[in-house]
């Protein structure tokens, strides 16, 4: 049984989460948009798939990435290359930022259930998408990410729960940390 509070906690979660972790261009915020269940479609995307698991729940996320001009420019910039991205260097950044993501939900999971694990990412063929009706979700959102006009990418997100297992909690925006005066702190 999956908590209403819990549902719109996910939602914050990864809003956060994208928000945090893909920048626009020049600094400038990136277009985040939450799409509830309604996915990016079955287009020419490049996937990687991400777990992240609790003793009853499984959150499988799978990172949607058009390969455009834009995007492997965005991604270039995110990673710091003087050039666009290609090849090897584009799926490691496809990777690297499933990481980045990912890794910001698991952390903000692991306040209220202290045993969640996350996977590492893996590279999925678009085939695959055909079947992933097959493990049944219990809840699945949708959300998209633009770095600029050509520069996109989706995030799929579905909840699979140990059957009988609640999944409740509640979302904590992170508390910014203060800024020291040029204290010497002693160990």
């Amino acid at each position: 049984m999956i908590a209403t509070p819990a549902v719109e906690a996910l939602d914050q979660l990864y809003l956060q989460a994208l928000r945090d972790n893909c920048p626009g261009e020049e600094g400038a915020d990136s277009h985040v948009a939450a799409l509830g269940d309604k996915g990016p479609g079955a287009g020419q995307n490049d996937l990687v798939v991400l777990n992240i698991s609790s003793y009853h729940f499984r959150l499988v996320n799978l990172l949607h990435f058009n390969d455009s001009p834009g995007l492997r420019a965005a991604l270039g910039r995110l990673m710091r290359s003087p050039t666009p991205l290609a090849g090897n260097m584009l799926a490691d950044a496809y990777g690297e930022l499933a990481n980045m993501i990912c890794g910001a939900v698991n952390r903000g999971l692991c306040a209220v259930f202290h045993h969640a694990g996350m996977s590492t990412p893996l590279a999925l063929d678009r085939e695959c998408l055909a079947h992933f009706d097959l493990l049944a979700p219990s809840l699945t959102r949708h959300f998209e990410v633009a770095f600029a006009a050509d520069a996109r990418f989706w995030l799929s997100s579905s909840l699979h729960l140990t059957p009988g297992a609640p999944f409740d909690f509640h979302y904590q925006a992170p508390v910014a940390a203060a800024e020291g005066a040029g204290e010497l702190e002693l160990f």
